[in-house]
């Protein structure tokens, strides 16, 4: 369990990473910018005890406008509503989006409903010009992207 303190540090660096990721000229396609966002959601969602789901909202320079967490579950799901994370693109002006969400029960592996609701996130935006970027998945130690994976393919 995390103490204060060290919440006081976690807080700080995601404060860092924050203004970087909204400041920098880099796009988060970059190796660098794209640790950048990996390290980000893992400050953010690592040490949640139930499933978040969140989404990065990235204008046309991949810079981030928002990040927003939308669903919360139990420990190993959470209900995700397309409907409202294209929602949220049309209202910031985004045109890229990268989902994020965590695996607090365990496991480095996505799932079948991770991918299916990727793609069916990724059909929903595209037909308000959106890119799905990348689907990341927070887990103990590490964030697996699905486009690494090759398991989701950028549009």
């Amino acid at each position: 369990m995390i103490n204060n303190e060290q919440q006081v540090v976690i807080n700080q660096a995601l404060s860092i990473l924050d203004d970087e990721l909204r400041q920098t000229d880099m796009p988060l396609s970059s190796v660098n910018s794209h640790e950048d966002a990996k390290n980000y959601v893992r400050l953010l969602l690592e040490q949640q005890e139930r499933e978040v789901f969140a989404v990065m909202y990235l204008n046309t320079h991949y810079q981030l406008i928002e990040c927003k967490e939308l669903f919360y579950g139990t420990v190993d799901n959470s209900r995700v509503y397309p409907r409202e994370v294209v929602k949220l693109a049309l209202l910031n002006n985004a045109t890229g989006i990268i989902l994020v969400h965590n695996h607090p029960a365990g496991g480095n592996k996505e799932s079948r409903a991770d991918i299916k609701l990727s793609e069916h996130i990724g059909q929903c935006a595209s037909l308000f010009d959106i890119e799905l970027i990348d689907h990341l998945i927070v887990c103990k130690g590490e964030v697996v992207s699905l486009v690494e994976q090759g398991v989701i393919t950028k549009s």
